[in-house]
């Protein structure tokens, strides 16, 4: 029987960013968010597409109605604060038992949504149900590389300014065959590194001058205690980034963006 495993709230921010060509969210079988807190405290905000857990009048878990559960590839569960896999508390009485049916690992939300939204405050909402277009129609964030630190996105995420402006972005490496005069001005720090759209580009020639860029930016001696701390997290998060779909600006442009309170950390 699958297990109840946590789930970080940057891993919930890269499964909810993923697109092809649409937002995955829309996939039927792609993420069920579980929210076990009180409805009133659902009803006055919780995280985006999330679905407010229902019980029977014996206690127990009312599975989402027209959801094939066991089939889903992510179902997290969340409460407010909850940090631990060891409780009684409705998130993880709702995750056991949608542990029972589920064909994968069922997540329970390291910190709840306190910190979820605390960490990213622009996925708090109101709205309870979605039409698919809606769905297909979410706007999607740069992947996390280092939660707080680093992003990588395309070009339309990078010139997206309400997005540049919710993750605190000063600095890019724009990775392209083209200038970065398109971003939007105002930027601190950009750094173009020119490479041409091909399979044979020589990527790794630039990576002292990138490391170089990075460290003069503040943030470098925390980038790397936390990559040493996690040495996969990196590759995670590329195994679930951003299709290279789209147009001929979509696949040039890659943009590793900086939190610009790095330092304040």
């Amino acid at each position: 029987m699958p297990a109840v495993i946590l789930c970080e709230s940057s891993q919930l921010y890269n499964i909810l960013n993923q697109r092809v060509r649409v937002s995955r969210v829309a996939e039927c079988n792609y993420l069920c968010l579980i929210d076990a807190r009180t409805e009133e405290q659902y009803n006055s905000g919780h995280i985006i597409t999330a679905r407010h857990a229902k019980w029977d009048n014996s206690g127990n878990v009312v599975l989402p109605l027209n959801m094939e559960v066991e089939g889903i590839r992510y179902i997290i569960v969340y409460d407010v604060n909850s940090s631990s896999l060891s409780g009684s508390g409705t998130a993880h009485k709702c995750a056991e038992t949608l542990a029972k049916v589920s064909l994968y690992p069922v997540h329970l939300l390291s910190g709840g949504y306190k910190r979820f939204s605390a960490l990213y405050p622009f996925f708090r909402t109101q709205k309870i149900l979605y039409t698919i277009k809606e769905l297909e129609s979410l706007s999607s964030y740069p992947v996390e590389i280092l939660p707080g630190l680093l992003y990588m996105g395309d070009y339309k995420q990078a010139t997206t300014p309400f997005m540049m402006k919710d993750l605190k972005v000063s600095a890019f490496v724009n990775v392209s065959d083209q200038s970065s005069i398109i971003f939007e001005k105002g930027h601190r720090s950009i750094l173009d590194v020119r490479v041409a759209d091909t399979m044979q580009a020589n990527l790794y020639s630039s990576f002292d001058r990138i490391c170089m860029f990075v460290g003069c930016l503040g943030p470098c001696t925390t980038m790397q205690e936390q990559h040493a701390a996690k040495p996969c997290i990196c590759a995670t998060a590329i195994r679930l980034g951003t299709a290279v779909t789209g147009t001929k600006n979509d696949r040039h442009f890659r943009a590793k963006l900086l939190r610009k309170d790095a330092k304040q950390k």
